[in-house]
């Protein structure tokens, strides 16, 4: 009970987009792939007109992305004017609100089309060898830094929105004692409640207010402020969709407490503060994360994450390209972002050849050294002691034990100088940064890692050139798909908001990006 999708046929006259659109566009591959992968349920009748068949809205997306083109007015647009589009939708045009509703829902049908496209791969000869290569890159949400709120803005702003909603609550059970008389024309025009109005008078209130209220119990900064409360009485409207804006921003914000989280984004809850990107800057980000097969090119594992750390994600990732990957994975190449001694060890114990450096091993590596140069260097001038487990310095100062971390394959040992080292004469000397240069330092810190054999024969084999080549070549394969994303699809933020939507998101882009790899292979056959 859908619209009417049938094959694409010749017109018997006029623009023909069936005859008229080459035979190796890349068109033509996304209507052959959907067609092939996505089977439509039936449904039951229902009232009104019936829906468009999802193949179609499914192939205006996946095209529109892989040509750089997700807005769903252009996509709109696009249906009406452009050949290829025109030949994806036999001359029907879905609505731009359409496309957003089914852009949100194609993350399962999408699943299909991933899977339909290793078909094709298969077809070309392209084969999957259990060789990936992992990667991630930090797009910049779709939020305004005017909507970001720091940790010590949360109490203020929760007040306020509360105060609005119980005034709000309050006007309502007075109209519906006495009755609603209806609005009157006061020549004024009256616009409806802002969240970025009520952000920016709490910034006003707390900037007024530096010392903290005793009047109220909070732990931020500068403590709960009492907001001005003739603000949007009579000036400002309420509607419901605002209402519920407001309950979920207070909710949000008591989760972000509870969480102890530095910073919330009210428009997009599920964006973290994340470093990366092109600007190299702290930003609201959500994670795209991909592995790469070297052998093809394709991708085997993509994901979209709220973790800034990906030395949480390598595990996951190794288990999502596993199942893509017909031969099973048998190396990881990977950036020190991913390393976590314990997931490195459990790889390896697998059989899975891993070349994953750690960070000082990474630094060494980008600066020509000998792996473990940066470790000796930092205990040249000390002697240890192993019954006192301690540091003597020929000066006869002392490094006892004081921070140690356990908990992976790992034990890292912290020791810090008894006496201060200022007016020490080997103080230059002793006390470097990694990068050679001198540290402004009371103390002398030191931290020592405490290799398991596993790791440390690991970290070992980056002294072969051979491996040392394997790391510096792992960014042409992987940095390409980020680059190909952000460069030439334009694609340096995301559109969509929450998590559940960039996640569907995320699979569109990851999609559009294996159409247009195989395509390369595919449209050379149909030449």
């Amino acid at each position: 009970m859908y619209r009417r999708h049938e094959a694409p046929a010749r017109l018997l006259v006029g623009y023909d987009p069936v005859t008229d659109l080459p035979s190796d566009h890349l068109a033509r591959l996304v209507e052959m792939v959907v067609e092939e992968s996505v089977i439509v349920k039936a449904r039951k009748p229902q009232a009104g007109q019936p829906k468009f068949d999802p193949r179609l809205c499914l192939k205006v997306l996946v095209y529109g992305y892989a040509t750089g083109v997700r807005s769903s007015r252009q996509l709109e647009k696009q249906c009406k004017e452009s050949l290829p589009y025109l030949f994806l939708t036999r001359g029907d045009t879905p609505s731009y609100r359409t496309l957003c509703s089914f852009r949100i829902e194609s993350k399962d049908l999408l699943s299909h089309v991933w899977l339909g496209l290793f078909g094709v791969a298969k077809n070309l000869g392209l084969k999957r060898l259990g060789r990936i290569v992992m990667d991630s890159t930090k797009l910049r949400a779709n939020t305004s830094s005017e909507m970001i709120l720091a940790r010590d803005e949360y109490a203020g702003v929760k007040l306020e929105l509360q105060r609005i909603l119980d005034e709000a609550e309050a006007k309502d059970k007075q109209e519906d004692a006495e009755g609603y008389a209806g609005e009157t024309r006061t020549g004024t025009d009256v616009g409806n409640l802002q969240m970025r109005d009520i952000l920016r008078k709490v910034r006003r209130q707390l900037s007024k207010h530096s010392e903290p209220d005793p009047t109220h119990e909070s732990g931020a900064k500068g403590g709960a402020v009492e907001i001005d409360r003739r603000v949007f009485k009579s000036r400002k409207g309420l509607t419901a969709r605002m209402k519920d804006r407001l309950k979920d921003a207070g909710k949000s914000i008591a989760e972000a407490e509870s969480d102890g989280r530095q910073h919330l984004c009210l428009t997009d809850p599920d964006a973290r503060m994340m470093h990366g990107g092109v600007e190299k800057r702290i930003r609201e980000c959500h994670s795209l994360e991909v592995a790469v097969d070297k052998d093809c090119g394709l991708l085997v594992a993509d994901g979209v994450t709220q973790i800034g750390n990906d030395n949480e994600r390598l595990v996951p990732l190794v288990e999502a390209a596993e199942t893509n990957e017909p031969e099973g994975i048998k190396a990881v190449d990977t950036d020190s972002g991913y390393f976590q001694a314990d997931a490195v060890a459990d790889l390896a114990r697998r059989g899975i050849d891993t070349c994953i450096p750690d960070s000082t091993t990474a630094c060494e590596l980008h600066r020509g050294m000998a792996i473990g140069t940066l470790a000796r260097r930092r205990l040249v001038l000390l002697e240890y002691d192993e019954q006192r487990d301690a540091y003597l310095c020929p000066e006869g100062n002392e490094l006892t034990l004081r921070r140690p971390k356990k908990g992976d394959a790992d034990n890292i040992k912290r020791y810090r100088s008894i006496r201060m080292c200022i007016g020490c004469p080997r103080y230059n000397e002793c006390i470097v940064r990694l990068d050679g240069k001198p540290a402004k330092a009371e103390y002398k810190w030191i931290q020592v890692r405490q290799r398991s054999p596993e790791i440390r024969s690991m970290m070992e084999r980056f002294n072969e050139p051979e491996y040392r080549q394997r790391y510096n070549e792992r960014g042409g394969f992987v940095e390409g798909v980020h680059g190909f994303v952000r460069s030439a699809l334009g694609f340096d933020r995301w559109l969509l908001r929450g998590k559940d939507k960039v996640q569907s998101e995320g699979k569109l882009i990851t999609t559009a990006y294996q159409f247009r790899k195989l395509h390369l292979c595919w449209a050379g056959t149909m030449a």
